[in-house]
């Protein structure tokens, strides 16, 4: 609009050729195909204008006004629109805060219209929304699956839009269209890694190769640093996503559904007696397998001779930090000192000469997911000691590369590259009261001890009783 305000006219007979005219450079401002909602914002906030300079040669005032209040509206909108991504963030977190999971769907869904490469707000939807919070088959599904489409269309390398898609699909009931989105997203990622070697092609065709390891646990333990760690060594092909969480939460839709996560390597594409044999071992990270009395039983079914591996962290630093993350997330509002106490309470509560009872260490699971021995004894149930390699947590913070080297000796594969070894998903929060630390400590010992017991390891944890 120009910048003089326009004003009406001293009588209604004055002339279309007395008003201004409409400015030669507005039409070149208005998008001929819109791609965002942005841009959607932006031609409507032209059209408004274009009706009120319109209406201003016609003399017609009232439409001025109206005109230019749609302007208004619409102008507004692209500002709301073009907020800075953390500020949508901070809307997004506050909505699913208020229990407006749809609206909070929404803002995330709005960042990546605006930033497709926002990795942080494909996690969010994943991992905190669309597994948890989102009934199967709601609409909003369709609402994430139709944005990742246009942004896949856009961006076809952009892998976290496909595996989000590819969830969406999957809470759909389309079963077979998530694992051929999955496929694709693993024959991408294949094709990368073999053009860095320049050898082979990568396919989308199904494959059935057993996992050669599975990291289980423990959550808070460090996995998602030893995830990114180990997918750096030339001979590990990593899923496309790390927590499928196939064998506790996903495991109806089926092995194939899981499988097509995994890429599939040349030589795994013959199907001749006498191939050769793939040059690379899979594994996955899932740190809640491990607590799950399901997993260890359904793991066994399909891959009996599989490697497992456990992280564990000193059970109160655990807690502690598992509880600083629900509080982050959104769900956990009470204090810390009061989880705890109600935790425990229902723990020693529910306590026998057997043992804890799993239903309740699935419920206090602040304190109950530090409770290794019983967790560890399901899967001991099933596999063999020397099939599960438990590493604590510790070690691998503070020596890293020593760390990966003995378990690429137990994977029997080669050292690990040179990389940088930072911490990955690390979270801040304040010291816990000395009263609190110890009275988790003097709970803890005996179930260490017990720990220690089983799996004839010792830990150096500080625990007092």
């Amino acid at each position: 609009m120009p910048k003089n305000r326009l004003s009406p006219p001293e009588s209604p007979s004055v002339s279309a050729s007395a008003s201004p005219t409409v400015p030669s450079s507005l039409p070149s401002l208005m998008p001929l195909s819109p791609s965002s909602v942005a841009d959607e914002l932006k031609a409507s906030t032209l059209v408004a204008l274009r009706q009120a300079l319109a209406s201003c040669e016609a003399g017609d005032w009232k439409k001025v006004m109206a005109a230019c209040e749609n302007a208004l509206v619409s102008c507004k909108s692209v500002i709301a629109d073009q907020l800075p991504v953390q500020d949508l963030f901070d809307t997004a977190e506050t909505l699913k805060q208020q229990g407006k999971i749809s609206e909070a769907v929404r803002a995330y869904l709005k960042i990546l219209q605006q930033q497709p490469r926002t990795y942080r707000a494909y996690t969010r939807l994943r991992y905190n929304l669309m597994r948890y919070d989102i009934a199967e088959g709601d609409p909003v599904f369709q609402e994430i699956v139709d944005v990742c489409q246009a942004i896949v269309d856009r961006v076809p390398q952009l892998k976290a839009a496909r595996v989000t898609m590819g969830y969406g699909l999957t809470k759909l009931g389309k079963t077979q269209a998530a694992t051929e989105c999955y496929r694709q997203a693993s024959a991408l990622m294949m094709q990368r890694r073999l053009a860095a070697s320049n050898t082979g092609n990568a396919s989308s065709e199904g494959g059935s190769r057993p996992l050669d390891f599975m990291v289980i646990g423990a959550e808070k333990s460090g996995t998602t640093s030893l995830f990114q760690y180990l997918y750096q060594h030339p001979e590990i092909l990593s899923p496309i996503e790390k927590e499928i969480d196939f064998f506790d939460v996903e495991y109806k839709y089926g092995l194939d559904w899981y499988l097509a996560h995994f890429p599939v390597s040349p030589a795994q594409q013959e199907s001749q007696p006498g191939a050769e044999v793939s040059p690379y071992i899979v594994g996955e990270t899932s740190a809640n397998y491990l607590y799950d009395n399901l997993s260890p039983a359904r793991v066994f079914e399909h891959f009996p001779t599989i490697q497992l591996v456990a992280l564990l962290r000193h059970p109160v630093d655990r807690t502690v930090s598992r509880y600083n993350m629900m509080v982050r997330n959104g769900n956990e509002t009470r204090s810390l000192e009061e989880a705890i106490t109600q935790e425990l309470q229902q723990i020693e509560q529910a306590t026998t000469p057997e043992g804890i009872p799993w239903p309740v260490l699935n419920r206090c699971r602040h304190v109950g997911n530090s409770l290794y021995y019983y967790h560890l004894q399901r899967w001991l149930s099933y596999f063999p000691r020397e099939q599960l390699l438990v590493l604590p947590s510790e070690l691998l913070f503070a020596q890293p590369e020593q760390t990966l080297s003995d378990l690429c000796r137990v994977l029997k594969i080669g050292p690990p590259p040179e990389q940088a070894y930072a911490k990955h998903n690390a979270g801040d929060y304040s010291a816990v009261s000395p009263a609190l630390r110890q009275r988790l400590s003097a709970f803890y010992q005996p179930h260490v001890s017990k720990l220690e017991s089983l799996l004839s390891q010792s830990f150096g944890w500080e625990l007092s009783a």
